[in-house]
């Protein structure tokens, strides 16, 4: 295979990766934008009357996890071919799903151990970052900027998170702004792009 043909596949790789990404993924990233601004809102108007007793509303992400799957395992089967950038993608999602259930044990068995609390006002914070991390990859693998600057919006938000730190409540609404400009608007543009496409 000449230097030529080498790059001919790399280009055609990408093209396809770009082209699997644009037939559903979109749908993924809308799917949980709504999900965790119905959760962060609904935990926000009620922690007001019932405290910490709000949280047990994030439990309505393990059922979101069962239906991404399926999700994905439609995307997976109309898409025309798995390329290595469709399987580094999937390897950073998983890896940010790792990443928020190890700290939420960290954060759980420093208050077990020690009975502290202040380790919870930085969950957000660290959330957002995670997330601003994953995003910024998808998107510069697959050349699509809505999701780069989507990463940036996360990032944003996690240092808007540090600056009003003593008002942890607040950062719920943080959160779910982030949600609406970071995946909800960007999955809406890369479906309405996929659309054009067909």
């Amino acid at each position: 295979m000449t230097e030529q043909e080498s790059l001919q596949v790399i280009t055609q790789m990408i093209k396809q990766a770009q082209n699997n990404f644009q037939k559903g993924s979109g749908n993924c990233m809308i799917f949980w934008g709504y999900l965790i601004v119905f959760a962060t809102l609904l935990v926000f108007g009620l922690s007001f009357k019932f405290g910490n007793k709000a949280n047990f509303v994030w439990l309505i992400i393990i059922p979101g996890w069962l239906v991404t799957f399926l999700m994905m395992k439609k995307i997976n089967r109309s898409a025309i071919v798995k390329t290595h950038i469709n399987h580094i993608v999937d390897s950073v999602w998983i890896a940010f799903f790792v990443s928020a259930v190890v700290l939420q044990l960290i954060f759980w068995s420093m208050y077990y151990y020690y009975g502290a609390t202040l380790q919870f006002n930085m969950m957000m914070p660290v959330i957002l970052l995670n997330t601003g991390v994953a995003e910024y990859i998808m998107g510069k693998a697959y050349r699509f900027r809505p999701y780069v600057n989507g990463g940036f919006i996360f990032w944003l938000g996690a240092i808007v998170c540090l600056l009003i730190l003593p008002y942890v409540l607040f950062h719920f609404l943080i959160l779910a702004v982030c949600m609406v400009f970071g995946y909800i608007i960007p999955g809406l543009m890369l479906n309405k792009k996929a659309k054009e496409n067909v």
